[in-house]
């Protein structure tokens, strides 16, 4: 699998995040969005943006197989 990244030339605090919250980033909009310039190759060939959410759902799955 081949991702392209890039990568910002400046680093930024993370201020702590409570339980409730979503996770954001520091300009204020959602992480989701910070994540949105990564794009995945998939076997076929496709391009494709990266989605966390599919991540997590491969990773329960992952998980439940093994440990069941």
């Amino acid at each position: 699998m081949q991702t392209t990244q890039t990568t910002p030339s400046t680093t930024r605090a993370v201020p702590p995040q409570s339980a409730g919250t979503p996770a954001r980033d520091v300009a204020g909009s959602p992480a989701g969005n910070a994540l949105s310039h990564y794009q995945i190759m998939r076997r076929n060939g496709a391009v494709v943006p990266f989605e966390p959410n599919k991540i997590a759902i491969a990773m329960m799955k992952a998980f439940l197989a093994v440990h069941g």
